[in-house]
């Protein structure tokens, strides 16, 4: 089979979804699959830039977003035709393509004509903004534009076949009468063996990674496994990995005010982080629970067999007053108080989300799609 994906931009380790895109596509081939990968409005480079993998039978498109949107269209047009796809595979982020995220009619009326000779899939990777019960007028306002602009396309374009990663995506979705069903996604860390990774560690090892995300209770729940530490006699570590931001400094203090260790890795390669993910004991998020299936550290933590507690700010969308029905069943959600209660039932998350699993899955969902008669 033959595919074209297609995203915003494919600058190694600059875009979360530009990185998604490669490893699916690299894995299909490794599949006996013939993959395109096309970045449509790549922020990293200036020219026009073709790669051609003839191991992998891969090739990559990059457009400059400098280039006017009519020519980066008529450049991906005359791509995907050349390459004889059987299949488009679309990663939406609408701020991938356009800087307010609200897509083109000329980006419509392409994939509109494209999606009559080739069929089509359709990644929801983002949405809309200004879907938080918190969430500014601005923000509902702007993302009541980017909602209908989303529903034209859906409308416009066929995508025979339409997924997404989150319960709340899929509701907020199907609200709209856009009908997907949930791909996970897998994890762009894979597991590195390495003779560094000693036994598990007689204490626990806690590990956040990735960028921490801003308002997470990390003070009250500092204390609570400080509590607990001394009431159990069992010992808590803390490693902070990868490019944390700000908010570190925060996790740092927290964590030493109450005399227990931490660890800063810093920004490392896969395998440092997989080595790391290999010998800690409990994985915590800082992404609001109800959007945790789209963080990458979370897929991570999966992959790698971590129990996952989400440490982070309250976050609700409009229309909900409770998590039950959007947050994902096999992370914690820590709430004041109940940390003893969580390291109590602790278990690992259940599936397989490797990037060989995953495009096992996208494949056969593929395979099985007809043309509607």
């Amino acid at each position: 089979m033959k595919i074209a994906f297609i995203c915003g931009s494919l600058e190694p380790g600059k875009d979360g979804v530009g990185d998604y895109t490669r490893k699916l596509a690299e894995e299909l081939c490794k599949k006996g699959h013939e993959c395109l990968a096309i970045a449509l409005n790549d922020k990293f480079i200036k020219q026009c830039a073709d790669f051609k993998d003839s191991t992998l039978n891969l090739t990559l498109t990059r457009i400059p977003f400098t280039f006017p949107e009519k020519e980066r269209l008529k450049i991906l047009e005359a791509v995907v035709y050349a390459f004889e796809a059987d299949w488009i595979s679309l990663q939406f982020v609408s701020f991938s393509f356009q800087p307010k995220g609200i897509i083109s009619t000329p980006f419509i009326r392409v994939f509109k004509k494209i999606s009559g000779d080739i069929k089509c899939h359709i990644m929801f990777h983002e949405i809309w903004v200004g879907i938080e019960q918190k969430a500014h007028l601005k923000h509902i306002l702007w993302g009541r534009i980017q909602k209908a602009r989303i529903v034209s396309l859906m409308k416009s374009v066929k995508f025979l076949l339409i997924t997404t990663s989150n319960r709340l995506y899929y509701l907020k979705l199907s609200q709209v009468g856009i009908k997907p069903f949930i791909l996970r996604l897998f994890s762009n860390i894979p597991i590195i063996k390495s003779t560094k990774v000693s036994l598990k560690p007689t204490s626990e090892v806690l590990i956040v990674f990735g960028g921490i995300h801003h308002g997470a209770p990390i003070e009250d729940f500092a204390k609570e496994v400080s509590d607990f530490s001394k009431k159990s006699g069992r010992a808590f570590e803390l490693i902070i990995a990868g490019r944390s931001g700000s908010e570190q400094v925060k996790w740092q203090a927290a964590w030493e005010r109450y005399q227990m260790p931490v660890k800063i890795s810093g920004e490392i390669e896969e395998s440092g982080i997989s080595e790391l993910l290999q010998s800690s004991t409990i994985g915590i998020s800082t992404t609001p629970i109800n959007l945790a299936d789209k963080s990458g550290a979370v897929a991570a933590m999966r992959l790698h067999q971590l129990p996952i507690i989400s440490v982070a700010r309250d976050w609700l969308p409009r229309g909900h007053s409770v998590n039950n029905a959007i947050a994902p069943d096999d992370i914690f959600d820590y709430r004041g108080g109940n940390f003893e209660t969580i390291y109590s039932n602790l278990q690992t998350s259940l599936g397989n989300n490797s990037v060989e699993e995953i495009s096992k899955i996208l494949i056969e969902s593929m395979e099985e799609t007809i043309w509607p008669v």
